[in-house]
C-alpha cells in the first residue's frame, strides 16, 4: 500500500538533493504520471515494452521538479500486458 505515493516522494527528494533521477510509470492507472503531467503523453512506457527503442530519447519528459524526468504511463499498458502475456517469449 502506498506505493506509488512512496515512489514519488523518493524520486522528487532524490531530485531535490542535486540527484539526476528517472521515474518510469508501470501502472496502467498512471497515477505517478498524472501526478507530474497535466497532458496525456504522445508516447509512454508501452512504446518501450513494444519494443520500439527509437522512441526512448522522446518518450523521456521533464517534469516541473529539476533533475525530475519520468517515463510516463498510460492506460493503454492495460492492453500491452494482456499482448505481451500472449507472447511465445515473454
Amino acid at each position: 500500500m502506498g506505493k506509488t505515493t512512496t515512489t514519488i516522494n523518493l524520486a522528487t527528494g532524490l531530485a531535490e538533493r542535486g540527484h539526476d533521477t528517472l521515474l518510469v510509470d508501470l501502472d496502467p492507472q498512471a497515477h505517478a504520471t498524472h501526478c507530474f503531467l497535466d497532458e496525456q503523453p504522445e508516447l509512454s512506457v508501452t512504446d518501450l515494452l513494444m519494443g520500439r527503442p527509437s522512441h526512448a530519447p522522446r518518450t523521456i519528459l521533464s517534469t516541473d521538479v529539476p533533475k525530475l524526468d519520468i517515463v510516463p504511463a498510460t492506460f493503454v499498458l492495460t492492453e500491452t500486458a494482456e499482448l505481451l502475456e500472449t507472447r511465445i517469449r515473454r
